[in-house]
């Protein structure tokens, strides 16, 4: 018998079954990633209520991807007609091999929320949902046991970076945080002490910062001056041209200071 034709009888071979003991072990450790992944998730707030939804964020999914020894390789790719295309590797750390793969798009016609976005930032979030979903294609078993829904946040439909009141509900009033409100968004700006600027965050996990020319600095207004402040000016005023003139830089300031030089 050649080698060609073992392999052959090898290929037709069903595929061994784990045992029940190694499907316990691995919903045992599949669960104990879930309780971790889930408190990450929410010390992080790497999830968003969408609908009746709670989905996961890309760096959630890359965090359970580590946990079972996966990274991610994106890469933009061509793409005729509007907005940005890119597919996205999930590979295997042990041995580099690929065992997931998705392409994803990102302002294209329906996009309502991108199609204006500039081309970086459309080819930025294309990659983005690419990884989520190529993570999702072999991950989702276990962010499902953490309790979340199994779409990527990013991937989700989404009108507006604002989310929008339930109907029959009047919108909640908007709060100035000293920062001022964003025209476009209707949301305040905040600042904490790691921010460069006031800025505010967006449905789709990015951020909208206030513009630079609003961050100029006012020129600030010397305080008018008091009533005895001004009665002081005046006496000094006054001293000043009893002793040398109404001129105190001219002829007679000159001779009275050649005649004392030392006074």
């Amino acid at each position: 018998m050649t080698d060609e034709t073992q392999l052959d009888i090898q290929a037709d071979e069903e595929p061994q079954l784990p045992s029940k003991v190694q499907l316990e072990q691995t919903v045992e450790r599949a669960t104990d990633m879930a309780k971790t992944l889930a408190n990450i998730i929410s010390q992080n707030k790497l999830s968003v209520k969408i609908g009746k939804g709670e989905h996961i964020r890309v760096e959630a999914w890359q965090t359970v991807g580590r946990f079972c020894g996966y990274t991610v390789r994106t890469r933009e790719i061509p793409h005729d007609g509007p907005g940005r295309k890119a597919t996205a590797e999930v590979i295997r750390l042990s041995d580099g091999m690929v065992v997931s793969t998705a392409t994803h798009e990102c302002g294209t016609k329906g996009d309502d929320v991108w199609v204006n976005r500039p081309p970086n930032a459309q080819a930025s979030m294309a990659q983005t949902r690419a990884a989520g979903k190529a993570f999702r294609n072999i991950l989702s078993w276990i962010v499902v046991l953490a309790g979340y829904d199994t779409t990527p946040a990013e991937e989700m439909p989404r009108t507006s970076d604002v989310a929008q009141p339930a109907k029959g509900r009047s919108a909640p009033e908007v709060v100035d945080k000293g920062h001022g409100i964003c025209a476009e968004h209707g949301v305040a700006y905040f600042q904490s002490p790691r921010m460069r600027g006031p800025a505010h965050q967006t449905g789709d996990g990015g951020w909208c910062n206030k513009e630079a020319d609003a961050l100029a600095p006012q020129p600030r207004q010397a305080p008018a001056p008091t009533n005895e402040a001004a009665e002081m000016a005046e006496t000094t005023t006054g001293d000043v041209e009893e002793m040398y003139g109404t001129d105190p830089l001219g002829e007679g300031a000159e001779r009275h200071i050649s005649a004392d030089p030392e006074g």
